[in-house]
């Protein structure tokens, strides 16, 4: 699965090894901190939503490089 800016918070998480780590690595547990609604949250609405530290598209890049390695 390509991840974009329109892939809601739980598709990145199921879709990619390790995502839970990378949005870690910038400030968050989305389980806990989108809590609720990660399953409706897209990415870019994570940013602000989800106070997501750093920028949308090298969250995306982060997330498509590791699941290119599945």
């Amino acid at each position: 699965m390509m991840i974009t800016a329109e892939t809601t918070v739980k598709e990145a998480l199921e879709s990619c090894p390790g995502a839970a780590e990378i949005f870690a690595s910038r400030g968050i547990n989305p389980a806990d901190k989108c809590s609720g609604m990660y399953d409706m949250v897209t990415l870019e609405d994570a940013i602000e939503w989800c106070k997501i530290d750093g920028d949308l598209d090298s969250l995306i890049a982060e997330l498509n490089a590791a699941a290119a390695t599945v």
